[in-house]
């Protein structure tokens, strides 16, 4: 093969190698661009939620300690429909895609911990309502199962700051949260 050969053989190599990193420079910038906005996003989200908490953790102790004595049929039925999270959960491939371990591990927590909260919330209001709603004095076996809920979602939310500013504001330690254990069968 003569020299022009060789010159054109180069200049094909060099367009390959141009063209190729001309791609990964096109994908670093589109995953860091990608992984910004969604962590933007996440941060907001977690903070609504965690504003959202933190109000609902008050609510639900004054109505506990307000509507949930033995003997005594309680004057408001409640209706508390838990926040699913949906679209949080339907970012469940971009989180693993373009979250790291850490943060995986911090928004999983949480959004594990925000499911929980919730159901539980719905869980007190739906037994005091219900109550309510049968006209049905409470029993202390029902008191202390309700007051038992409210002091799972307390232990939750009390993990939580009332904002974060990044990923790494969310807690990665729930130790100390009242799991179901804490939580006695409901009475029949």
């Amino acid at each position: 093969m003569d020299a022009e050969g060789f010159a054109v053989i180069e200049k094909i190599v060099a367009a390959v190698a141009g063209g190729f990193l001309g791609w990964l420079a096109v994908e670093a910038v589109r995953y860091f661009v990608l992984r910004s906005r969604l962590i933007k996003y996440l941060v907001v989200q977690a903070n609504t939620r965690l504003r959202a908490s933190h109000i609902n953790k008050e609510w639900l102790g004054d109505l506990a300690r307000h509507h949930s004595s033995a003997g005594v049929i309680p004057q408001i039925a409640p209706r508390y429909s838990a926040d699913h999270a949906e679209d949080l959960h339907e970012s469940r491939d971009l989180i693993l895609r373009y979250l790291t371990g850490p943060e995986i591990e911090r928004v999983a927590k949480f959004l594990d911990y925000l499911w929980e909260a919730e159901y539980l919330t719905e869980g007190v209001c739906e037994a005091i309502g219900g109550y309510a709603r049968n006209g049905t004095a409470l029993t202390a076996d029902e008191c202390a199962y309700i007051q038992t809920k409210v002091t799972r979602v307390t232990s939750i939310v009390d993990k939580w700051p009332r904002s974060i500013k990044s990923l790494g504001d969310l807690p990665i330690d729930y130790a100390g949260v009242k799991g179901p254990g804490d939580v006695p069968v409901p009475p029949k």
